[in-house]
């Protein structure tokens, strides 16, 4: 299973070269004999090599060198394609000199006998018999190696050795290449277009992770390409595979990023914040790199679809698209799992990030035109907010507060002129945010509280416990609760108590709000959905946090409770 990478490079060839016809076959040659050690008579076909070892390709010996392999290589006609050459492929973590018939065909590197005097030659090469040497019938093929620089004791550095014709072997390199910068092309366009969604709305991190995973995909993808497409001495190979192992764990753990952030369930950050350590589990239950690869794309798939079939039993936007999408990449793995990184990763790739990406841009419209509405919805509340503060009745009874106090207590009635200016003044500095600090919004209580305390001749206190001045909240929200207490609300009493508390609940915060329940506070403190105090409340929830928010809104004991909770901003 190791070898179906060149495997399948090999059939790309067969496949590339069959365009014009029947497709020549390729001669594997599984069977060798192996000798620790080094004599140039034994590159010779009449040596006599009965007393060396018989083993399979990659069962080999590991010893770095010098070793010799031998064996024989039956040419049929089948193999040739006329006007071409007969050709050798050899992959392995090896310097190499290959011997056809006694004669050198080709050689990678420099074969020695210790590590300062050996040059690493190529992982795979291919090289082409001389006419006068391929004619048909059985040959004798010898390969001289070492190999001191292979950094890690590999579960088998000798790969593939197969005859066949030159051009099929050759183009087996451009068709894999071809079908790699079809599938980055892809993936980069994908990228390109998640990035650009991002800048359009800088609130959208989906589409700022999914443009993270387009990155990261075609990185592993040149890093997985590299070998069949651009080629490197064997030295440089342990290198690249750690380049594929901690790419293939950074994609695994975005794509479980991207779903978490998509569809933002309860528990999202936890398991956005496990996956990262669990993906690393891998590298210890199998000594095979493919297998870890695999193993890592497995359980990021899982987790992945896992949570885009929750947010489907949610009804979630998007969820069904991507819950297929991810269904069919962890199916196309978990039947051929060694040879996705290699090649169905190109196709399961493109068609992942084509579902996520269309179901993403749908979800992102409905959001977009949600989000337009509400903020046309908060800016008529806006302006009724505003005019409501304005309002006859209000200026009414607050001029005839302020004449009286002219006359009695000038001092009562400057304060009363600098609290109403307070209010007003910074409610109409607030009302266009999207969010303010909470120190803003407690402040726009008070000078309301003030006011009122003034015009009525009654005592309003608003406790808070476990706020954050410094957290951000929609504006003239506790300010309209706030309002609706003191119209409706305390009726009889000297001291009115309003309180304020705040607690963290997952990675969000709830704030809850009492007021005491006057004599009419049910008539409009119920505040139904068509109210324009609550109605106000919900739109600026939902313009600054879409559908991310909760508001509680009822009775409770001999109060009234509000609770609103808001997610992480």
């Amino acid at each position: 299973m190791r070898h179906r990478p060149f495997l399948a490079i090999l059939v790309l060839g067969t496949l590339a070269s069959g365009c014009a016809g029947s497709p020549p076959p390729t001669e594997q040659v599984r069977q060798l004999r192996v000798r620790i050690g080094d004599d140039p008579r034994w590159a010779q076909p009449g040596f006599d090599d009965g007393d060396w070892q018989m083993v399979a390709l990659d069962d080999a010996p590991h010893h770095p060198g010098p070793l010799w392999l031998r064996g024989e290589v039956e040419v049929r006609p089948e193999h040739r394609v006329a006007g071409h050459p007969l050709g050798v492929l050899f992959a392995a973590l090896a310097s190499h000199e290959l011997y056809w018939d006694g004669e050198r065909i080709g050689r990678g590197g420099v074969v020695g006998p210790s590590a300062e005097e050996e040059e690493p030659g190529p992982i795979s090469a291919h090289y082409a018999v001389p006419e006068r040497l391929a004619a048909p019938g059985r040959h004798q093929l010898a390969i001289r190696a070492s190999g001191y620089h292979r950094g890690y004791e590999f579960s088998s550095p000798w790969w593939v050795l197969a005859v066949g014709d030159y051009d099929t072997l050759a183009l087996a390199g451009g068709a894999y290449a071809a079908l790699a910068a079809t599938s980055l092309s892809g993936i980069l366009l994908g990228g390109a277009f998640a990035l650009v969604l991002f800048l359009l709305d800088r609130r959208d991190r989906a589409s700022l992770v999914l443009a993270l995973l387009c990155l990261t995909a075609a990185a592993l993808l040149v890093a997985e390409s590299w070998r069949a497409v651009v080629g490197y001495t064997y030295d440089w190979h342990l290198a690249r595979l750690l380049a594929v192992t901690s790419l293939s764990w950074l994609l695994s753990v975005l794509l479980v990023l991207f779903v978490t952030t998509r569809f933002p369930l309860p528990g999202a950050r936890r398991v956005a914040a496990v996956t990262p350590v669990a993906l690393v589990v891998p590298l210890f239950l199998t000594p095979g790199w493919d297998g870890r690869a695999a193993l890592m794309f497995l359980l990021g798939l899982a987790v992945a679809l896992g949570w885009a079939l929750l947010a489907r039993r949610r009804r979630l936007p998007g969820s069904l698209a991507t819950a297929l999408a991810l269904g069919i990449a962890f199916l196309a793995l978990f039947v051929e799992p060694f040879s996705f990184a290699d090649l169905t990763l190109f196709f399961a790739l493109d068609l992942l990030l084509l579902f996520l990406l269309a179901s993403h841009a749908l979800a992102t419209r409905r959001e977009s035109r949600r989000r337009q509405t509400a903020e046309l919805s908060a800016a008529r509340l806006e302006l009724e907010l505003l005019r409501r503060h304005l309002q006859p009745h209000f200026l009414m009874n607050t001029l005839t507060a302020l004449s009286e106090w002219i006359e009695e207590d000038p001092r009562e009635a400057t304060a009363m002129v600098q609290a109403l200016a307070g209010e007003l003044r910074l409610l109409a500095r607030v009302s266009r945010q999207r969010l303010i600090p909470l120190a803003d919004e407690l402040r726009l209580c008070e000078l309301h509280l003030q006011v009122m305390g003034r015009r009525r001749g009654r005592s309003y206190r608003l406790l808070t416990a476990g706020v954050d001045p410094a957290a951000p909240v929609p504006p003239a929200v506790l300010h309209t609760l706030v309002e609706n207490a003191v119209t409706h609300g305390g009726q009889g009493v000297e001291e009115v108590t309003l309180r304020l508390t705040a607690e963290a609940v997952g990675g969000g915060t709830r704030y809850v709000f009492e007021a005491p329940r006057g004599r009419d506070f049910g008539a409009e403190g119920d505040d139904p959905p068509g109210g324009t105090g609550l109605a106000y409340v919900r739109a600026r929830l939902a313009e600054s946090f879409g559908d991310r928010w909760r508001l509680e809104h009822g009775p409770a004991g001999l109060g009234w409770r509000t609770a609103i909770t808001l997610p992480q901003a």
